[in-house]
């Protein structure tokens, strides 16, 4: 009964240990790709007074570069 109980502990542990590990790769990869999304120009972002980027969507990336155009005249 104790091995049973010991195999069933131990499994969970590494369940839990492998979860874990596999999310942090997954937000570091998710993280590296937009930052070299945006690195490259295939995403464009806007800097936020609070120093946060916000990733335009293809409707304000036109009113955006409307306004930036209009402004530099």
């Amino acid at each position: 009964m104790i091995e049973t109980v010991f195999i069933f502990i131990a499994y969970s542990v590494g369940t839990a240990m492998g979860l874990w590990f596999a999310n942090q790769k997954i937000r570091k990869s998710i993280e590296d790709t937009v930052d070299n999304l945006i690195a490259q120009g295939y995403l464009q972002t806007k800097k936020l007074p609070d120093g946060e980027l916000d990733i335009l969507k293809w409707y304000d990336r036109q009113e955006f570069n409307q306004k930036n155009l209009t402004s530099e005249e």
